[in-house]
């Protein structure tokens, strides 16, 4: 009961004591075990151990997002959802989603002069960077085929989904509990997604240009069918690489992919962007730099509209926001598992395990003597961007040569 208790509010001190407990610690929650595993090695094992283990979030993260949801999947069914994935995310792809995503950024900055228009009395931002998150992840994701209305919609319900994603929930779904909350609130997503999925199907049919992700995604399939429909002597002609067609996903499984992708990208990224925002408010010559670099890579004209080709100019502006992340890392610990080898017992036939772990990046200068390498109670707190300037190497190393990466959903 104890643990149950402080599962439902859990502070950083309790992991902290745990993680500092050794390489491999446990606590029981009822029939629930989290395990906490420290060193990198550990961590690995477990992850690279598929027939053993498989993610789950939560303990209710296959009830709310779906239990087909691709990322709980594992084998050939998990790797035909990532071939497939790829090509969303292609340097020509990410050039074609800008476009929209500036339109949600030109509509919200008028907004915020508006609210701020009040004698320069305080408001609060993190929910309107919230808000901004969510549009900007829906018309990636949509381009124009979702509303602004559906945009609010899910702005205002999606919030349940994250409230719901609870270490330990009651098992049965209960009529306006959270898990029955979560579980309406992704319904209405998946259901808006899906809409958005067909009327994409016929502007790709009809060769329209792509605008966002759910058109890279369909007009894949539908070169490569088009491409495995051509006779033999056509396709040894063709200079352009050869299509491939991993399987044709269906409505639903698109819809529940992206649901997956805006679950990833709301919290970690709309509490980075609160606390980008307020480091450079407390560090206005950081500020400066910032926005010289970007009238800098756009030749002086303030209102000429970014491309890719600009935003990888933006070298300053990039270790700025490493800088942030490595601070404020916005996302400290997963992955939940479930044990999936019947073969493999476990105390009390419990199969499921929450395996926590910590990577941050951080220059060999910055490490500290806690054990296991873990840094954020001793980490230095001035911000500093050319802390992310590599000094060993094309990555930065610890100090037992070991390579590290932010973990950051968005």
């Amino acid at each position: 009961m104890g643990a149950f208790l402080d599962s439902l509010n859990p502070t950083f001190e309790g992991y902290l004591a745990k993680w500092n407990s050794g390489p491999l610690s446990c606590v029981s929650v009822f029939h629930k075990f989290v395990v906490i595993a420290p060193t990198r090695d550990f961590a690995r094992k477990i992850f690279n151990s598929p027939s053993y283990v498989q993610p789950c979030v939560v303990d209710a993260g296959k009830k709310i997002l779906k239990h087909t949801n691709w990322v709980f999947l594992d084998g050939k069914a998990h790797v035909d959802y990532r071939k497939g994935l790829n090509g969303l995310f292609t340097r020509k792809a990410l050039a074609d989603y800008i476009p929209g995503q500036e339109e949600v950024y030109d509509k919200a900055f008028e907004s915020w002069l508006e609210a701020t228009d009040n004698g320069a009395k305080h408001i609060p931002f993190f929910q309107l960077f919230r808000e901004i998150n969510v549009a900007v992840s829906c018309r990636t994701f949509c381009g124009d085929y979702i509303t602004d209305e559906a945009v609010k919609e899910i702005s205002a319900n999606y919030w349940r989904i994250t409230a719901a994603m609870e270490l330990v929930n009651f098992p049965i779904v209960l009529p306006f509990t959270k898990l029955w909350h979560g579980i309406k609130a992704r319904k209405i997503v998946v259901r808006e997604f899906e809409r958005c999925v067909a009327k994409s199907r016929v502007r790709m049919l009809n060769k329209e240009p792509i605008t966002c992700m759910i058109d890279a995604w369909i007009r894949e399939m539908i070169d490569a069918k088009e491409y495995n429909a051509l006779p033999k002597e056509k396709k040894e002609s063709e200079d352009a690489p050869a299509p491939v067609l991993i399987r044709d996903f269906g409505d639903t499984e698109i819809a529940l992919t992206f649901l997956s992708f805006l679950f990833a990208s709301q919290d970690a990224t709309s509490s980075a962007i609160t606390w980008l925002f307020q480091y450079v408010v407390d560090n206005p010559e950081v500020l400066e730099k910032v926005r010289a670099e970007q009238l800098a890579v756009r030749g002086g004209d303030r209102n000429k509209r970014l491309d890719l080709e600009m935003a990888e100019k933006m070298e300053y502006t990039r270790m700025v926001v490493k800088e942030c992340l490595r601070m404020r890392p916005p996302v400290l610990m997963g992955m939940p598992c479930w044990l999936c080898n019947a073969d493999y017992q476990f105390p009390m036939k419990q199969r499921k395990i929450s395996l926590f772990r910590l990577i941050i990046l951080y220059r060999r200068v910055l490490w500290s003597s806690l054990p296991y390498g873990l840094h954020c109670m001793t980490r230095q707190s001035t911000l500093i961007p050319t802390n992310s300037i590599p000094t060993d190497g094309p990555l930065m190393v610890s100090p037992n040569k070991t390579k590290s990466i932010i973990f950051l959903l968005t």
